[in-house]
């Protein structure tokens, strides 16, 4: 299995206008998941929306390295958003590593929150596993 990463905007490096552009809508958000999941770049994707984050959790394919399926998750998120690859890419982070397990944890803990410890209120939607859709 390939490690995964994460793609994302915070409030720590994107102001709210930005992150507004960039969000999801919910409604929306099972297309959007089919839509990065069926991409041969990536196996598993799951999507963490606050109002101070956007995440794509992700996993490359067998033989697709981190940069490539990092840059699939990009021309997604502006496929989806109606955007320009270029207008993403200059707003967007990757984690990778340590530094994507340290992030997460962080994130799960309230300690990468803009009030730390508070809990967000998140919507988090999951792919299927590659298992479960045959």
């Amino acid at each position: 299995m390939s490690a995964p990463f994460i793609v994302g905007v915070t409030f720590k490096d994107t102001d709210l206008d930005k992150r507004e552009a960039l969000t999801l809508p919910v409604a929306e958000m099972p297309q959007h998941l089919e839509h990065f999941v069926s991409d041969a770049a990536l196996t598993e994707c799951i999507i963490l929306c606050t109002c101070n984050r956007i995440e794509f959790y992700a996993v490359p394919s067998e033989g697709t390295d981190v940069e490539d399926a990092a840059a699939a998750v990009r021309r997604l998120w502006a496929e989806c958003r109606n955007l320009t690859k270029e207008s993403v890419e200059d707003e967007g982070r990757l984690w990778t590593g340590e530094d994507a397990v340290r992030h997460t944890l962080s994130v799960m803990a309230s300690l990468d929150s803009l009030v730390v410890g508070e809990a967000q209120i998140c919507l988090l939607y999951t792919s299927p596993s590659p298992r479960d859709r045959g």
